[in-house]
C-alpha cells in the first residue's frame, strides 16, 4: 500500500491546483496518510457498533418479549436510514462541509451506542422496541454522514489511486464487521449486555474528537448530477442493484442466525461471534487485492465473477439444506 501511495503522489501534486481553487487545503503526504488512517478507524468503530449486536441482541430482545420480526426491524432500520439519508447528505455536504459531517456523524454514532447499552434497564416490551428503533435511526443517520464525508475526503486525498482508496474503505467496512461481533461477544461474556456498548461507544466518541483535531476545514465541490437522473442510466442502475444484492448477502442472516445456532447447537455467544467473523475476515483480506485489479482495468470481469460465485454458493447452500 505504501508503494502505491508513493507512486500516486506525483499525480496528486498536479491535481492540487484544482483542489486549492475549490477551497481545499493542500496537504502533505504525511497529513494525507494521517487523515485517511483516522477516517478509516472511525469507520471501523461505527460499523463495529452496528454489527456487534448480532451474537447476543436477538436473545436479549427475545427475553423482553420481542418477536423475531420486531428484532429484524431493529436490525434493518439502521441500513434503511443509511440508504435514505446518504444521497441527502451527499447534497448537504456542500453546505455543511466534510469535516463537520465526519465529526458530527462519528459523535452521533458513539452517543447512540452508549444509549443502546442502557436498553437492558427497560423491562417494558413496547418502550424497549420504540427506543431501540429511535436509537438505531440516530445511529443510521450518523453512519450516513460519516460514510459520505469520509469517502469524499479519502478519495480526494489520492485521486490517481481511487481503486486502492475505495478498496481501503471497503476493507475498513469489513474490519468493522469483523471487530463488531468478536468484541461484542467477548465483552458480553465478560460484563453482560451494557459493556460492549460502553467500550465501542466510548471509542467512537473518542474518535470524533480526534477527527476534530486531525481534519482540516474544506469545501466540497457542488455536483450538478441529480440522484434520480443517475438512476435512469442503465449502467448506474445495474451497479445500484449489485450493491443492494451484495449488502443483502452480508446482512440478511444477522437477526436469525445467532438465535438459531444457540438453540440448535447450544453454543456460546463467543462462538457465535467467531462464526460471524469468518466471512468478514475473508472480505477484509480480499478487498485490497480487488482494488489493485480494478486500478489495472479489470472491472467488468471482477463483477461477473462476484455475481456468479455468490449465486453458486447460495445455490449449494440451499441444496445442502433441502
Amino acid at each position: 500500500m505504501e508503494q502505491s501511495l508513493e507512486n500516486s503522489q506525483t499525480v496528486d501534486e498536479k491535481l492540487s491546483h484544482r483542489r486549492s481553487s475549490t477551497g481545499s487545503q493542500i496537504l502533505t503526504k504525511k497529513q494525507k496518510i494521517l487523515r485517511i488512517t483516522a477516517l478509516l478507524f472511525s469507520q471501523i468503530c461505527v460499523l463495529s457498533g452496528y454489527s456487534m449486536i448480532s451474537p447476543f441482541f436477538p436473545q436479549e430482545a427475545k427475553s423482553v418479549g420481542l418477536t423475531q420480526t420486531e428484532v429484524g426491524v431493529i436490525f434493518s432500520i439502521f441500513a434503511a436510514v443509511t440508504f435514505v439519508m446518504s444521497p441527502i447528505y451527499g447534497v448537504a455536504i456542500v453546505r455543511l462541509g466534510p469535516k463537520f459531517m465526519c465529526v458530527a456523524g462519528c459523535f452521533l454514532c458513539g452517543g447512540a451506542s452508549l444509549l443502546f447499552g442502557l436498553l437492558n434497564y427497560i423491562p417494558e416490551k413496547d418502550v424497549f422496541f420504540v427506543l431501540a428503533l429511535l436509537i438505531r435511526v440516530a445511529e443510521g443517520n450518523g453512519s450516513a454522514m460519516l460514510s459520505v464525508a469520509s469517502a469524499t475526503m479519502i478519495l480526494e486525498s489520492f485521486e490517481s489511486a481511487t481503486g486502492l482508496m475505495y478498496s481501503l474503505i471497503e476493507m475498513s467496512v469489513a474490519v468493522g464487521y469483523i471487530g463488531g461481533p468478536a468484541f461484542g461477544a467477548a465483552f458480553y461474556a465478560i460484563g453482560g449486555y451494557s459493556l460492549p456498548f460502553m467500550v465501542v461507544g466510548g471509542m467512537t466518541l473518542a474518535m470524533s474528537f480526534i477527527l476534530l483535531l486531525v481534519l482540516t476545514n474544506e469545501k466540497a465541490e457542488a455536483q450538478a448530477a441529480n440522484f434520480l437522473a443517475l438512476l435512469k442510466i442503465p449502467g448506474i442502475m445495474v451497479m445500484f442493484m449489485l450493491f443492494v444484492l451484495s449488502s443483502l448477502t452480508m446482512t440478511y442472516l444477522d437477526p436469525v442466525l445467532s438465535g438459531w445456532m444457540v438453540d440448535t447447537f447450544s453454543i456460546t455467544t463467543s462462538t457465535v461471534g467467531l462464526i460471524f467473523v469468518s466471512w468478514s475476515a475473508a472480505y477484509a483480506i480480499v478487498s485490497p487485492l480487488i482494488g489493485k485489479l480494478v486500478d489495472k482495468g479489470y472491472v467488468f470481469s471482477i463483477m461477473l465473477f462476484g455475481v456468479f460465485s455468490s449465486a453458486l454458493i447460495f445455490l449449494l447452500w440451499h441444496l445442502h439444506h433441502c
